[in-house]
């Protein structure tokens, strides 16, 4: 009994078929790894052979290469589709696919990205208008609404497990918001300079306010610049914010203790004897990053020695050189230190 084929199927069975038949004539005995494996590269060589059907619209051809170039063809991920690789040809708009700038084997079809939507593996990028695997653009996952963290019992800050638990539960001004390519800047979107952020960058709905240093080289979001230790220094003067690389202001990186800024030092002679006691004495500073260890940890804090001229690093740096050896020294800057 036949069954009479909808219009809209024909082309769908007539696809099954040829590949049936295509299949059929191959060996047999496969595990399903080897199946898998064979059936696709007979179904890309049906697509390939559709392709130069489109084309010449005369006998059938195989060929990996366009009829056209001689360029090679490129296939959708997903549907295997064919179509050719080089953008000047003709035959690449039969059909047009979208292939990764840097990731040359990234291809699908215009069909298969509306069918993906906003999971789609490869969009375009806004700034430079070139196509670009999804896992590559930066990305906004929307400002956390409603964070409420308590101080921990150490300091004024709450503690770090607490803080990521906090971004991971809360809910989200917008659902994620792709941004642009790794080559591309879109005006307005920021990275935060802490690296606990709930977000890698941030677009300009959600980058509205944060905190930037006096420097103007380091901004954080509001939300990392009061909840993440180690993001910005105060002054305990003035209480402007300063990045922790920053050179108008100093901090003991043992007991955190800051002193004044600069600006506030100046006018230092105007605040009260007994209170100019509780600022840190720095007595000790890395030859590498330079950071500064005050009078009354420099004992107890880790220390160790530049294999070239045995001068003091902090724990962060004790795999490099200081400074004096780095500029000093011609190759042996990946030499360990001396404990």
């Amino acid at each position: 009994m036949c069954i009479p084929v909808p219009c809209e199927l024909a082309s769908v069975m007539a696809d099954i078929y040829e590949f049936v038949v295509a299949r059929s004539t191959s060996c047999r005995g496969l595990n399903s790894v080897e199946e898998c494996d064979l059936a696709r590269r007979i179904w890309k060589q049906l697509q390939a052979e559709k392709y130069h059907k489109r084309l010449l619209q005369q006998e059938v051809v195989s060929s990996p290469r366009c009829s056209i170039c001689d360029s090679n063809l490129i296939h959708c991920n997903c549907c295997q589709v064919a179509s050719c690789e080089s953008d000047d040809c003709p035959g690449s708009s039969e059909p047009p696919l979208a292939q990764c700038g840097r990731h040359q084997k990234e291809v699908l079809c215009f069909p298969c990205l509306e069918e993906q939507g906003y999971k789609a593996e490869i969009e375009k990028c806004p700034g430079c208008k070139s196509w670009c695997c999804t896992r590559d653009m930066s990305s906004c996952s929307g400002y956390p609404i409603g964070i409420q963290l308590n101080p921990s019992s150490h300091g004024s800050k709450p503690l770090l497990p607490d803080l990521i638990v906090a971004y991971a539960q809360s809910a989200r001004v917008h659902p994620p918001k792709r941004g642009s390519c790794m080559e591309c800047e879109l005006p307005g979107w920021r990275s935060c300079n802490s690296t606990l952020c709930w977000s890698q960058t941030i677009c300009p709905e959600c980058a509205s306010g944060g905190v930037t240093c006096l420097c103007q080289e380091v901004w954080a979001c509001d939300l990392c610049a009061e909840h993440v230790p180690g993001v910005f220094i105060r002054c305990p003067r003035c209480n402007r914010p300063f990045c922790c690389s920053c050179s108008y202001i100093d901090e003991c990186q043992e007991c955190h203790r800051t002193n004044l800024c600069y600006d506030c030092a100046e006018e230092e002679s105007d605040m009260d004897n007994g209170l100019m006691v509780e600022f840190p004495k720095f007595v000790a500073s890395c030859g590498s990053c330079q950071a500064k260890v005050c009078d009354r940890c420099v004992l107890s804090y880790p220390a160790f020695s530049c294999a070239g001229c045995s001068q003091r690093l902090c724990p962060s740096c004790r795999k490099s050189l200081c400074d004096d050896c780095k500029h000093g020294t011609s190759g042996d800057t990946d030499a360990y230190l001396n404990i």
